[in-house]
């Protein structure tokens, strides 16, 4: 099990491919090269974001803490809202109206096409900054060099990493999945234990709100990432308050303790076939 305090961390800005300033914390990460590889960041935007429509070959779950983000023919995300966005679907674009906080898992999806750390993103980023720019979430090559001459910039990115292009998965929804908080099918756990379910999505990806009361306990089951919403506790007797982020492996439990009303947000990562990931390792 591991643990990251992001209540104790600072923002830093990002060097973003996409449009606009952007400021975050990494917390927890996945294991580099490998299918099951994911992200865990803290982002903070502004006025000025900007995105176009795109897709990737991975699968985010996002979840709103302030502010709002718009997706245009998608939807808007606003506080207490959690996005399911597959592999492969389209989505956006994406603007904002004002300062805007959220939270965002990306991860290697069911096809097993895997997710580009953040090192591998950026290192790349910054090889082709020697070929072209990057300009409002799309990259520019300088003429008279080998590649398109206008690619999406994250594909761009992935394709001079792996030396390959990109195929996109067919997505398991065509467009993203935004459920509200008040939505959730809410079912009492465990005394003093409430659970809202977000959705359970094919491919085995997972998303739910555990609140807790004061006192009460829920045993957690890897392999999950949690992040702490609000409220302050206890996890395998370790002390966590709001932006502590927990990966709980597979065949690990951890009993999580609130001290306070606790509300803790809890994503399931999908099955990825273990033939699938030796392909992909081999590749």
């Amino acid at each position: 099990m591991r643990i990251v305090h992001g209540g104790m961390m600072e923002f830093a800005e990002r060097n973003n491919p996409r449009g606009g300033t952007f400021h975050y914390k990494r917390l927890v990460e996945g294991s580099s090269g490998t299918p099951g590889n994911f992200g865990l960041m803290l982002s903070r935007t502004y006025e000025n974001f900007v995105s176009p429509r795109h897709r990737h070959n991975f699968e985010q779950f996002r979840y709103q803490i302030e502010g709002v983000c718009e997706f245009g023919r998608d939807g808007n995300m606003v506080p207490g809202t959690l996005g399911y966005f597959p592999e492969g679907a389209f989505y956006g674009p994406q603007s904002a109206t004002g300062p805007a906080l959220v939270l965002v898992l990306q991860f290697g999806g069911p096809s097993g096409s895997g997710y580009m750390s953040e090192d591998d993103l950026q290192r790349s980023v910054a090889q082709l900054c020697q070929q072209g720019e990057f300009r409002e979430g799309v990259f520019y090559r300088t003429a008279g060099i080998e590649g398109r001459a206008r690619q999406d910039a994250y594909e761009a990115a992935w394709e001079n990493h792996n030396g390959r292009t990109m195929h996109y998965p067919e997505p398991l929804t065509p467009s993203p999945v935004l459920v509200a908080e008040a939505a959730c099918d809410w079912q009492d756990d465990a005394p003093g234990v409430r659970v809202g379910c977000f959705g359970a999505f094919k491919g085995g990806a997972a998303a739910s709100l555990v609140q807790l009361d004061a006192g009460a306990v829920r045993q957690i089951q890897g392999p999950a990432v949690l992040f702490v919403v609000s409220g302050s506790g206890t996890i395998a007797s370790e002390t966590i308050a709001a932006q502590a982020s927990i990966e709980i492996e597979a065949g690990q439990t951890a009993d999580l303790r609130a001290d306070s009303l606790l509300a803790v947000l809890l994503m399931q990562l999908p099955r990825i076939a273990a033939q699938t990931e030796a392909v992909i390792l081999a590749a």
